[in-house]
């Protein structure tokens, strides 16, 4: 017997069990679901990135000129209050003075983000 346990059979304290429980994070909206961000190929030419979502995620950066394609679901791009479609097949330019957006998708999406090198 262990002094910890010795110590509390001699206090006659009851040891419980820990019992874990899983956390649930909830928001008004809906339902909050991990976004898959994988990059597959990064170099001084371009960068590539593929997202996999049923929840809202960003998309772009600041100062950087990107390019989505849409593999599978569609969605909307929103940027300055504005909301562009992208589905399944898609191309979507985004310009470097547009920078950070939301992509909303409508169920699943799979897109490819591509960034491409900053003009000289």
């Amino acid at each position: 017997m262990s002094m910890t346990a010795k110590r509390h059979a001699k206090d006659e304290i009851p040891l419980y069990p820990l019992r874990f429980e899983p956390i649930y994070q909830y928001r008004l909206w809906g339902e909050v679901k991990p976004v898959l961000r994988e990059r597959l190929f990064d170099c001084e030419h371009f960068g590539l990135w593929r997202f996999g979502a049923e929840s809202p995620f960003g998309v772009g950066a600041e100062r950087t000129p990107r390019v989505l394609v849409c593999l599978a679901g569609d969605g909307q791009v929103e940027h300055d209050g504005a909301n562009y479609a992208i589905g399944k097949g898609d191309v979507l330019l985004l310009p470097a003075v547009v920078g950070a957006c939301l992509c909303r998708p409508r169920g699943a999406i799979s897109l490819l983000e591509i960034s491409l090198p900053e003009g000289n």
